[in-house]
């Protein structure tokens, strides 16, 4: 070898190195020029060799750290438990017992149709101090074994009504009548967590 082919040589080297930026740390590959490359023992192909091997070490630690990502997410203090619908109802003034009355009736034997066909776990029903005009004073409380039961619930719905109220139309007539006897404040929807 020539000494002006091992100088040649030698400036390529360093020419590979010094696009080799180590700014933060991190080493980042520049874009060298190929013509650097001809007749050279380091080749393009080499360089693409090594992006080829720092890529695999990178696939490698993502897949650590999501591996032990996913071994923290199992770590949990509780279970996923069984969701639970709150209805919050206020009775209109003296109009309590009559409420009572269809809770303990028609709303009574839907739940218990649906717990029959699966569709809920249980249900109670809960008083509570009203403490303004706006408050609730009953709870209807409705157990479901997951988010997935609550799937398809209109369909669910309608067949309960028409197997305990007749139809449909007669059941959103019934619910129209109610309005004077009490107001639907809203409902929440949320899962209860298990502690382990």
């Amino acid at each position: 070898m020539s000494r002006a082919t091992a100088a040649h040589d030698g400036s390529i080297e360093r020419a590979y190195y010094a696009a080799l930026d180590l700014r933060d740390g991190v080493h980042r590959a520049r874009r060298i020029p190929s013509a650097l490359f001809k007749n050279t023992k380091l080749s393009s192909k080499g360089i693409h060799m090594s992006t080829k091997y720092r890529f695999a070490a990178y696939a490698a630690f993502a897949c650590l750290a999501c591996t032990s990502l996913t071994v923290y997410a199992d770590d949990h203090a509780y279970t996923e438990g069984s969701v639970v619908n709150v209805a919050r109802i206020r009775t209109a003034d003296g109009k309590f017992d009559n409420y009572m009355k269809w809770v303990d009736t028609t709303w009574k034997k839907e739940q218990d149709a649906s717990k029959k066909a699966g569709y809920i776990l249980s249900y109670q029903v809960l008083t509570v101090e009203a403490r303004g005009p706006d408050d609730a004073d009953v709870l209807l409380v409705t157990y479901y074994k997951n988010w997935a039961a609550l799937d398809g619930a209109n369909a669910k719905g309608d067949a309960i009504a028409k197997q305990i109220e007749g139809s449909v139309a007669a059941a959103s007539q019934a619910q129209a009548d109610r309005a004077k006897i009490r107001r639907v404040l809203g409902s929440s929807t949320m899962q209860m967590l298990d502690l382990k």
